[in-house]
């Protein structure tokens, strides 16, 4: 019973096993070694009393030995259940702390993906800004020259049109190209930075709420998104949720319903 009672004294979750599961071992060892030493000494205490002659006192002595091994099992069994609900807060505060420190983390890092980002969509848009510019420019040129050339033949006219669609194109193409790629990085940084409000939004709700019912609500809200890609208006109503992203929404509902 003593090595028992120092294995619930010196319980911690570092232990490698599942809490619950330890705590119940210890609880069952518990009850079971108090009731074999009980059924031991009721079995051979009136035994030893005979032998000794002295019954009345042996009987005296046996009932209050059964009166101090009730009690000691009544105290075991109190120390036991305060021992569990330890076990229990040691457990829920763990949960809570794991689950907060696990969202402020992914949350910095939805914020730090977001600033970078934005930096480079930052920089795409000066790319296009300066190649729409150029198309300008160059627009303007050919013009310029073609207002000053009037002596050309027929065969170069349609060469110098030519070359002129050319490279108007490759220049509208360029800056279509850069103006896309801007766009969906400011789609990606918004996602991002809604994410990050979203887990921030979660520890509020988780530290200051006592509701399972809302925190699950609210768990539910964060998890839609995270997984899913919301639609913000920069590519044109693409971007919005996958199967993929519906089956992680599915698992998270199953979970928040077994943890309620």
């Amino acid at each position: 019973m003593v090595p028992t009672l120092s294995q619930i004294d010196g319980f911690t979750l570092n232990s490698g096993q599942a809490p619950n599961s330890q705590r119940d071992n210890l609880t069952n060892q518990l009850h079971g070694q108090v009731d074999a030493v009980s059924n031991a000494v009721s079995v051979w205490i009136p035994f030893l009393a005979y032998k000794k002659g002295d019954i009345a006192e042996n009987v005296s002595k046996l009932s209050k030995a059964v009166d101090d091994a009730r009690a000691a099992l009544d105290a075991a069994k109190q120390t036991a259940d305060v021992k569990k609900k330890e076990i229990d807060e040691i457990v829920t505060a763990a949960r809570a702390a794991s689950a907060s420190a696990g969202a402020a983390v992914f949350t910095e890092d939805f914020l730090g993906e977001a600033g970078k980002q934005e930096d480079l969509a930052k920089n795409w848009l000066i790319a296009t800004a300066i190649i729409g510019a150029i198309g300008i420019g160059t627009a303007g040129v050919m013009w310029y020259v073609a207002y000053h050339s009037s002596d050309l033949g027929k065969a170069q006219l349609v060469q110098v049109i030519a070359a002129k669609l050319v490279i108007l194109s490759i220049l509208i193409g360029a800056s279509t190209w850069c103006g896309g790629i801007y766009k969906a990085l400011r789609h990606q940084t918004s996602v991002n930075k809604h994410r990050a409000m979203s887990l921030r939004t979660l520890q509020a709700f988780v530290k200051a709420g006592s509701d399972d019912q809302t925190k699950n609500a609210v768990l539910m809200e964060a998890c839609r998104a995270v997984f899913v890609g919301g639609n913000t208006g920069y590519l044109d109503g693409k971007g919005g949720s996958d199967e993929s992203s519906l089956k992680v929404i599915e698992i998270a509902k199953t979970l928040s319903g077994k943890g309620g």
